[in-house]
């Protein structure tokens, strides 16, 4: 067994088929053992992950502790990389947006990660959206008050991703972060699986089309699965623009991610989120130490 595997939070954030992730991966556990990469099923490690947490209160693992915990999640795998992924790493939906802070408890949450295995080389992965959407999901998600109650002390215009960032690389100067938008995960989901598993295969993962299997009909899937399959050496910046072309005149209506629909919301309020949120990609595409998937 390694000593030393270097350890992989993908950390968040709430939304849909967060799960998505680790079941597009475990479709490939050959090509994930050849290269020393171990995603375990998460009921088989997120309840002793949560455990030892507890039992830290945010503080660093002894040596002993950093053992006992990945002995429990290797079982004698000789892995390089471990990847460890719960959605509730940086809080609850319902919890999420405070005043003008999205995920206030960002810094801490993920200090507290890399405080399970300090010894070891660590990275985080997170999905971000629209906070817009992020806002809604979080107000469709309690039922114990009416809409007006959870916006009287939110500033929606403020919400940034760039600064729930800043808080994880203060309280991590030495662990990189890979972020992707969750309104691009249809066209970049391969390259969110590679960079993940830092796995490069010239096949691909077979879970490549998993994400936009499920925005289309099922015939039309098979004709674009087919399509891509038949033509093996197409260059991915052609199979993107394939992968495009039939979501744009195949999407299902229910699968539209960019529909916001919120009670005492105009579709200014709305606009001008996207808006900030559009700018705000355009400022972490430059913060040291953070790696943008861009579609």
């Amino acid at each position: 067994m390694p000593k030393d595997p270097e350890i992989v939070f993908h950390i968040g954030a709430p939304h849909p088929d967060f799960d998505q992730l680790t079941w597009s991966l475990r479709k490939d556990t050959d090509v994930l053992a050849d290269h020393g990469v171990l995603l375990r099923r998460p009921s088989g490690y997120r309840a002793t992950v949560d455990a030892t947490l507890d039992k830290l209160a945010g503080g660093p693992a002894t040596e002993q502790d950093q053992q006992a915990l990945l002995n429990g999640i290797l079982r004698n795998y000789p892995a390089k990389r471990l990847i460890l992924s719960n959605s509730a790493f940086l809080g609850e939906p319902v919890s999420v947006p405070d005043g003008d802070r999205l995920f206030p408890r960002a810094g801490d949450a993920t200090k507290a990660l890399r405080n399970l295995f300090p010894d070891h080389a660590c990275r985080f992965c997170l999905a971000i959206e629209n906070p817009a959407a992020i806002v809604a999901k979080a107000v469709q998600s309690q039922t114990e008050a009416p809409p007006e109650d959870f916006f009287e002390n939110l500033e929606a215009r403020g919400l940034r991703w760039s600064d729930v960032i800043d808080r994880i690389r203060a309280q991590n100067p030495d662990c990189r972060i890979t972020v992707w938008r969750i309104e691009d995960a249809p066209h970049s989901w391969p390259a969110i699986l590679s960079a993940v598993t830092e796995i490069s295969t010239p096949a691909g993962f077979s879970g490549d089309l998993d994400i936009i299997e499920k925005m289309i009909s099922k015939d039309e899937f098979s004709t674009l699965s087919g399509y891509l399959a038949g033509h093996s050496d197409m260059p991915n910046e052609h199979r993107g623009k394939v992968k495009k072309i039939f979501l744009k005149y195949f999407r299902k209506q229910d699968a539209a991610w960019d529909e916001i629909d919120l009670p005492g919301w105009t579709s200014d309020i709305v606009e001008t989120m996207t808006r900030d949120y559009d700018d705000d990609i355009k400022g972490i595409q430059e913060v040291p130490g953070v790696d943008l998937i861009c579609a």
